[in-house]
């Protein structure tokens, strides 16, 4: 079927596509959600920027159509098969070397089998990509060497005296380690720099010295020192020239038969694979046979002719055949069974070699289906086999991957599927007893996963949906489950230390017994017996609608409730309600507000704070005052004293009077005092005159109020009497606390005088937080914290609050 047709039909209605065949489709950019692509063949198809919300892949099938699985075979047979060959001559030297009876060609053949050994010994015991990094040491090395003896041959020669080629060449040996330094941090697995770059550079330095100090004061030495520069120099260019060619060849047979024959195991499946990494050892055998049958056809040729062999004798090699093609194959196969060593390495997906598994799938997706930043938000792939795919940058959000096949084998970027280990949980919804800590979650679709047990500490699983998983004794501790879906979840056991929800999060049929509010299965709830049906449900909602105010060094009450009347009035009068007071200890107080759904809480919390910090620094500017005030008032007080106790000791002379006028500074006071002969008695009033004075004022406000309708049901005149006579009684109150609290009773009554008015009953509200506020500062039994307890909630119900 058409790309066209299919767009044509989806916009006349049409969602009802499967089992069709889309192979090489085109549809790029277009809207199919809800689309129904069950069982359809969609090989080679392109959904880059595609809508798919709610599209159905079930059982669909993706990757490479026919004709590029087979182009790509043949390809890298034949790929894999020259480079066997080319494997096969190169070690071929190799073989010679240690065939020629040569001391230079022995040295040569070790130095090369050195070099092989230790890029061999780096792939296997700290991957690919340092072994790489081994080559290009070895070629910064050689290009040192090189260039440490030219500076000192040049010198030498240009200025006929070796001191100069002693100083270049020592600058040449600093220069050279500092870039060598440079690079230890910058390559990986450059930590092998100062052990190899030491082969060469001591030795370098020796003889540079040597040249100098050989060298000075005698022309025939000068001489002499400028024929060993410039020998050495040659030498170590021919074994610079030989690391280099070497390693560079080391390297690119080992990237390209590892990835090549990865690719193939990745696209046509294991029995492709092994015919392919077969190919590599067969091409290096049939290379090194036909090599050796070539030299023994020469020579028997040679010698019908009656051409001497000398002729084309190579450096002393004669024919040695059959020794020379077995230590070839020898050689090659060695080094190709390293290659699909690396390659088997990287299917498993060892981290050593994670680099070649990534290329490998990246080139294996070449012409496969595409979903590149297409939008499979709940879209469903469940049964669908997707190797040789690219999901790259696409919205993954509650896409069901449950038992999708070579889901490992697809291009993952940017997405949550390129850690390995949510990609297997996602695919197989197996994760008990699992760590997850940390992982991002978000937006997976686990329905009816098994998590019990596991270990979900400060993953992110916003977004995402666990409706029928198991979450039995599961670690949520600071998880992140903002719009998180536990509909008929089982979270029985479950640790929420801490856990980070919101009013998007659905609990909603939930089934769970009981929690853990702490780790380590401490702070159960409920403290005992199970949750009853739609409780634990409830007790997060109430979490939910709450702001938690935290005070670390106790609270100032009177800018606690200007604070919070202030912020109440700011937004539009929203419903704040106190909860609960709590005293943690050490000062620190939480006090839990109450607030209407959809409330935006992070502001409240906001203005709450910065109202509480600026009324409380005026209060503390006016305390400040204040006491100043007071400290000079007992200053005065004290120098009246002072001179009353004077003028009473002269009175005490006279005789006996009952009443005695006290005249200071010209100024008559009656000070209310009674005076005996011999016993004096003086009651300075101030405060208790204002304490008195206040009693007075709620009194009358309290007369001013109707009184009881019936017995049954006490009227607010009735319920604020009895509130201020056990605030008149409290011992705990001090008598600037029962002034503030008979304030709020004063409120109260002035409130009640029309209950029912919407700005009485704010009034009312603000004056029982308050008076909530100063019991919680004083113990249980208290005769105010008693009284809140009885008698608070009958006002709120008299005024309507309720």
């Amino acid at each position: 079927m058409k790309a066209t047709e299919v767009i044509q039909s989806y916009i006349k209605g049409e969602r009802d596509f499967h089992k069709v065949n889309l192979r090489g489709q085109n549809f790029q950019g277009t809207n199919l959600s809800e689309a129904d692509f069950r069982g359809a063949d969609i090989r080679g198809a392109n959904f880059t920027d595609v809508t798919l919300k709610g599209a159905n892949f079930t059982k669909a099938e993706a990757g490479l159509q026919r004709r590029w699985t087979v182009l790509w075979l043949g390809l890298a047979f034949i790929s894999v098969f020259v480079l066997g060959a080319l494997n096969a001559l190169f070690f071929k030297s190799f073989a010679i070397y240690f065939s020629t009876g040569s001391v230079e060609s022995f040295v040569a053949g070790c130095l090369n089998l050195g070099i092989c050994f230790a890029f061999s010994l780096t792939a296997i015991k700290r991957g690919l990509v340092v072994a790489l990094s081994f080559v290009g040491v070895t070629f910064v090395v050689s290009s040192v060497g090189i260039f440490i003896f030219a500076a000192a041959v040049i010198a030498t020669i240009k200025f006929e005296n070796p001191v100069y080629g002693i100083v270049i060449g020592i600058v040449a040996i600093l220069v050279a380690v500092i870039i060598l330094v440079a690079l230890i941090d910058k390559i990986p697995g450059a930590d092998i720099l100062p052990a190899t770059s030491g082969m060469v550079l001591v030795p370098v330095a020796a003889i540079v010295a040597t040249v100098g100090a050989l060298s000075i004061g005698l022309d025939l030495t000068v001489i002499l020192a400028i024929g060993l520069v410039v020998t050495l120099a040659a030498f170590l260019f021919a074994v610079a020239i030989t690391f280099t060619i070497t390693s560079i060849f080391l390297a690119i047979s080992a990237v390209t038969v590892a990835v090549l024959v990865t690719v193939t195991f990745l696209v046509a499946g294991v029995t492709a694979g092994l015919v392919v990494a077969t190919s590599a050892i067969l091409g290096a055998v049939l290379a090194a046979i036909t090599l050796t049958n070539i030299e023994n056809i020469l020579t028997n040729t040679l010698a019908l002719v009656d051409i001497p062999e000398d002729i084309f004798q190579l450096n002393g090699i004669e024919n040695i055949g059959i020794g020379i093609g077995a230590n070839t194959v020898i050689f090659s196969v060695l080094f190709i069974s390293l290659n699909l060593y690396i390659a088997w390495r990287a299917l498993q997906g060892n981290p050593k070699d994670t680099w070649v598994r990534s290329v490998a799938i990246a080139v294996a997706a070449i012409g496969g289906t595409s979903f590149r930043s297409a939008d499979l938000t709940d879209a469903n792939f469940v049964q669908a086999q997707l190797k040789s795919t690219d999901l790259r940058r696409a919205v993954l959000t509650r896409t069901n991957w449950h038992k999708t096949t070579k889901l490992d084998c697809t291009r993952t970027s940017d997405t949550i599927l390129a850690d390995a280990t949510v990609r297997d949980l996602l695919v197989t919804h197996r994760g008990q007893n699992q760590s997850y800590v940390g992982c991002n979650l978000k937006g997976a679709n686990l329905t009816s996963a098994d998590l019990s047990n596991a270990d979900l500490t400060e993953a992110d699983l916003s977004q995402a949906t666990l409706e029928g998983a198991w979450l039995e004794w599961a670690n949520l501790t600071k998880a992140q489950v903002l719009g998180t879906n536990f509909h008929r979840a089982k979270l029985t056991g479950t640790c929420l230390e801490a856990w980070n929800i919101d009013n998007t999060t659905q609990l909603d049929g939930a089934i769970c017994e009981y929690v853990y509010l702490l780790n380590h299965h401490q702070e159960r709830r409920p403290n005992s017996g199970n949750f009853q049906p739609g409780e634990f449900t409830k007790l997060f909602e109430e979490v939910l609608d709450t702001i938690d105010f935290i005070f670390q060094q106790g609270i100032d009450w009177k800018a606690f409730v200007k604070a919070f009347d202030k912020v109440r009035v700011d937004n539009d009068g929203t419903e704040l309600t106190i909860q609960s007071i709590e005293n943690k200890g050490d000062g620190v107080i939480v006090v839990r507000v109450d607030v209407p759904p959809n409330t935006n809480k992070e502001k409240i919390h906001s203005d709450f704070k910065q109202a509480y910090e600026e009324i409380r620094q005026q209060l503390e500017a006016q305390y400040r005052q204040q006491l100043n005030a007071k400290a000079r008032e007992i200053e005065i007080y004290e120098q009246q004293s002072v001179q009353m106790w004077s003028v009473i000791n002269r009175l005490a002379e006279r005789p006996p009077v009952s009443n005695i006028e006290n005249i200071l500074g010209n100024k008559v006071v009656n000070d209310q005092s009674q005076i005996f002969q011999g016993n004096v008695s003086i009651n300075a009033q101030n405060s208790v005159i204002n304490l008195r004075d206040i009693i007075g004022q709620v009194s009358n406000k309290i007369n001013q109020l109707p009184a009881d309708p019936t017995p049954d049901h006490p009227s607010l005149k009735n319920l604020l009497t009895r509130l201020q006579s056990a605030i008149e009684d409290d011992d705990e109150l001090r008598e600037d606390e029962k002034i503030e609290a008979l304030a709020e009773v004063g409120e109260l009554a002035n409130a009640a005088k029309s209950p029912k008015e919407s700005a009485m009953q704010k009034a009312a509200k603000g004056a029982m937080n308050a008076l909530k506020g100063i019991a919680a500062s004083l113990s249980d039994v208290s005769k105010l914290a008693s009284a809140c307890k009885e008698l608070l909630p009958l006002i709120m119900t008299a005024f309507g609050l309720t």
